[in-house]
């Protein structure tokens, strides 16, 4: 009896006298304190007394694991027969993962919702409720630059394609034993950066809100804050601190207790989860059969399409559109500076080059920052075409494609052809179109460019030469005139120039 009254203390319910005697006081205290843990109604729960449930609740945060519940959480995906034996066996909301795989090597899987799912789950008469975790396991997660600007702009999205209703909560995750001095040097600032995405109407038009999936205590110093509507409490890690001995905050929405393999056939991992009311999840989404995983996908990889080519100075141009199915798009051409670009761009459904082959140049900014390798390129890449009298920033457009790809590689090559011509190809690419756009796939895009001078007599010159200087000569030569036309698109041969220009100093026919 004493140490439930002392519980009762700590939890912060009224409780000012600690003998052995059960008091009328004391049994208000347990009604409230079972109504606020949602233990009211439960099966084998008394209101006012306790017994096991209520006493595990009082010592531990997950309490008695074998209560009931009508919630859970799960990284399956879910089959209609699943969600037809979620519902006959009491559930009525479940939480699921917006983007993201669960496992490693042959045994990740995929964990992202999908329409199929969500009408599964809904036709069934269950409601959902959204999760974003691509990370957040660690500490290190929440150190990168901009992590939270970037994961709420990619949770946002991924809500909307997916017909998530307004003021829907999305759950972002901090699944690590968080101590208080993380929480204010790490997790609030990352939180503040989720709400300042959430406050715009650009990137958050249907007024989605933000929820907390934590510990205890983290939920409750990040709701404090005002930067959390509802918490989703990681009870059952009993091991974290900001578990131990802290109430449950008062927002809570959800409460993760038990993890368990849920039965009949097709049996999968599943995790009980206590419902306060507070959240109802979705019940009907509106994407009405209109939105396909295959049109998820294709979205994605024209956002990423139209993307690299803004950066590349494409989008300057007028009645040219992106939004074409895989496949590929031939430009008007474009003369000046000397010379006649003709550009045909092609969109791949896979990434158009291996990660061996040569003059491959490896991107990820991810995390809001440019890595140094790739930063030391680009700036030897300026430096030589500084060196070659070309007045152009040549840096700040690869990195600004650098930004665009976000996590993928680029690839160029340029070749002289039969007639005197020139073609140049740059291809761009990424395998994890996950972390860049929050859906699962690959994306290829391939540029090319068909160069030749205005003059035919220009080049006569360089078809006599040998072929390493005239294909270093017309390179050059096209850098300087295409800078003029198509100034986004010069940038791409830079990193050609880097590795010949040394050697084009000393050729006396350049020189003429």
């Amino acid at each position: 009896m004493k140490i439930a009254k002392y519980a009762l203390y700590f939890y912060g319910f009224g409780q000012t006298e600690f003998s052995s005697t059960f008091t009328s006081g004391m049994r208000l205290n347990v009604v409230n304190f079972q109504k606020e843990y949602g233990l009211t109604g439960l099966d084998g729960v008394v209101s006012g007394q306790i017994h096991l449930t209520t006493m595990m609740s009082l010592l531990t945060s997950r309490g008695n694991p074998n209560r009931s519940c009508t919630g859970g959480d799960t990284s399956q995906i879910l089959s209609r027969q699943m969600c037809v034996n979620l519902k006959a066996a009491g559930y009525n909301v479940i939480g699921r993962y917006l983007t993201g795989t669960v496992g490693v090597g042959a045994a990740e899987r995929p964990k992202y919702l999908t329409p199929e799912e969500i009408g599964n789950i809904q036709d069934a008469g269950l409601s959902v409720f959204p999760i974003y975790q691509n990370g957040g396991y660690y500490a290190d997660y929440f150190k990168i630059s901009g992590r939270g600007s970037y994961d709420a702009v990619t949770a946002l999205r991924t809500a909307a394609v997916l017909g998530f209703p307004e003021e829907t909560v999305i759950y972002f995750a901090v699944d690590f034993d968080c101590m208080s001095y993380q929480t204010e040097s790490l997790i609030i600032p990352y939180f503040r950066q989720i709400a300042n995405a959430f406050r715009q109407a650009a990137f958050n038009p249907k007024n989605y809100k933000i929820g907390i999936y934590g510990p205890r205590e983290v939920c409750r110093q990040i709701s404090a804050e005002g930067l959390a509507e509802y918490s989703f409490v990681a009870d059952m890690s009993t091991g974290f601190s900001g578990n131990l001995g802290f109430p449950i905050p008062s927002n809570w929405a959800f409460d993760q207790f038990d993890e368990f393999t849920f039965g009949p056939s097709p049996a999968f991992p599943l995790d009980k989860v206590a419902v306060s009311g507070r959240d109802g999840g979705a019940r009907k989404n509106d994407v009405g059969g209109s939105v396909t995983t295959a049109e998820m996908l294709q979205e994605a990889r024209s956002k990423f399409t139209r993307r690299v080519l803004s950066a590349l100075g494409f989008t300057a141009r007028k009645r040219i559109d992106f939004e074409f199915e895989v496949g590929e798009q031939v430009l008007p051409p474009v003369s000046g500076g000397g010379l006649i670009v003709q550009a045909t761009i092609k969109e791949t459904a896979t990434v158009p080059f291996g990660e061996d082959d040569p003059g491959v140049i490896s991107i990820n900014t991810l995390n809001g920052e440019m890595e140094a390798g790739l930063s030391e390129t680009i700036s030897e890449i300026q430096e030589v075409s500084t060196e070659a009298a070309v007045d152009y920033d040549v840096s700040g457009t690869l990195t600004e494609v650098a930004y665009a790809v976000r996590s993928g590689a680029m690839k160029y090559s340029f070749a002289v052809n039969r007639d005197g011509s020139g073609t140049f190809s740059l291809s761009i690419g990424t395998d994890d179109l996950q972390s860049v756009e929050g859906v699962p796939g690959t994306i290829g895009i391939e540029i090319e460019l068909n160069i030749r001078f205005s003059d035919p007599t220009a080049y006569q010159w360089i078809k006599q030469s040998e072929t390493v200087v005239r294909v270093t000569a017309f390179v050059t030569l096209f850098f300087l005139g295409v800078a003029q036309v198509m100034p986004g698109i010069a940038a791409g041969i830079g990193n050609f120039l880097l590795e010949h220009l040394g050697f084009l100093i000393d050729v006396p026919v350049f020189r003429k």
